[in-house]
């Protein structure tokens, strides 16, 4: 689950960064749109990537190869000022992965967020594990 808690919409994108037995292209697939202050449900299923309204294909990255890793991506397209509202960041874009169909659900560790803002320690980036 993907929680748009900003005051922008973001486009997405799910890029394969490694499988078991050869290079991905590192094509980013572009997915659908998360609204302002909206919730969506990403989901996996072996060679398919799903998010809101759009399917993609991974099969031509993961070949015959049903584990991978890859790079979901967040893209904000908006300038920020203060009087627009939050921008997005780790901090406003937060998700929450499960593993399976059993129930409950199975929560899912190990996966991490980096943003491109300076508002983390240091005024370096946010980067949050999960």
């Amino acid at each position: 689950m993907v929680s748009n808690m900003s005051s922008e919409s973001l486009s997405t994108t799910f890029t394969v960064g490694s499988n078991p037995t050869g290079t991905p292209s590192g094509t980013a697939n572009n997915l659908s749109t998360i609204n302002a202050k909206t919730t969506q449900q990403l989901s996996a299923n072996e060679k398919t990537i799903t998010f809101g309204t759009t399917s993609v294909s991974i099969s031509s990255d993961v070949a015959d190869m049903s584990s991978y890793a890859g790079t979901l991506k967040f893209i904000s397209t908006a300038e920020f000022s203060a009087a627009s509202g939050t921008k997005a960041t780790c901090l406003s874009v937060l998700m929450a992965c499960f593993q399976g169909t059993t129930s409950p659900k199975r929560n899912l560790i190990g996966y991490a967020c980096k943003d491109d803002s300076t508002e983390g320690p240091g005024g370096n980036n946010n980067v949050l594990g999960y």
